[in-house]
Parts: structure tokens; C-alpha cells; sequence
């Protein structure tokens, strides 16, 4: 039985080294993870930024044929949604260092609906899809269609 016993608890002490050893490489690839994510994000929101600005630069300079306007805005919007991506890959990074900090702000469901709906409206025309929204009162928090979101 003592045999059996020390059989054992040796099995056990090689399966907890192991596994001690396993959970350090995690814990190691874990932050190599977060630091790729912290630098890749400010390194992609550089670039993005400037990009944005240059668009609204163009849109808000001499008139545009309305063609050229459309894809510049499209630009525009799509480099923003990009901004916006880039964005939570940093709240990621800031959330696991503890360093995030989440602002409450009131905005009505059917203005957050029309803008995804505007930001998928150049996809569906691509496939011959159309994505239409009527939503009454939209911009009133008021209207019984229109509730208030925590965004």
C-alpha cells in the first residue's frame, strides 16, 4: 500500500510540475499577446488617422462631381469604422491592464440603427441587396419606437 501511495504522489508531483510549467508558457504567451495587440493597434492607428483626415481634407474642400463626393465619403466612413476597430483593440488591451474606463452616454436606438444601416447601404448595392429603415422620430427619445441605448 505504501508503494501504491508514493507511486502515486510521485505521479502527482511530475503532473503539477507539468502543468505549473504549462500555466508560465501561457501566462508568457498571454502578455506577448496583449503587448502585439497594444503596439499593432497604435501602429495601425497612425496611419488610419491621417488618412481620415486627408478624406475630409478633400471632401470639405473645392466642389466635387457627385460620383467622386460618394466614393470619398464611403472612403471616409469606411477608415472611420477602421478607427473605430482599432479602437477596441486598444480598450482590449486597456480592459486586461485594468486601465479602461467605460462612458455612459444616452442616444436614441433608431439613430444608432440608420447609421449601421448608412454604413451597409454601398455593401447591399454591391450584391443588389437593399437595406431600408423607416423608424419614426428617430432623433426624439421620447417616441414610443425610439429607445435610449448606453453606448
Amino acid at each position: 500500500m505504501k508503494t501504491l501511495n508514493a507511486t502515486l504522489q510521485q505521479r502527482i508531483n511530475v503532473a503539477t510540475k507539468e502543468l505549473r510549467r504549462s500555466n508560465s508558457k501561457l501566462k508568457h504567451l498571454d502578455e506577448v499577446k496583449d503587448e502585439f495587440m497594444s503596439i499593432a493597434s497604435h501602429q495601425l492607428r497612425t496611419p488610419l488617422t491621417g488618412v481620415k483626415g486627408n478624406l475630409s481634407m478633400v471632401l470639405e474642400g473645392d466642389p466635387l462631381l457627385p460620383r467622386q463626393e460618394q466614393v470619398l465619403k464611403d472612403a471616409f466612413n469606411s477608415s472611420d469604422r477602421m478607427v473605430g476597430l482599432v479602437a477596441d483593440f486598444l480598450n482590449v488591451s486597456r480592459i486586461q491592464t485594468g486601465k479602461f474606463v467605460i462612458e455612459k452616454t444616452s442616444l436614441t436606438c433608431g439613430t444608432v440603427a440608420q447609421q449601421e444601416v448608412e454604413a451597409l447601404q454601398p455593401i447591399a448595392a454591391t450584391h443588389t441587396h437593399e437595406a431600408p429603415l423607416n423608424v419614426e422620430g428617430r432623433d426624439s427619445p421620447s417616441s414610443p419606437t425610439s429607445r435610449n441605448c448606453a453606448r
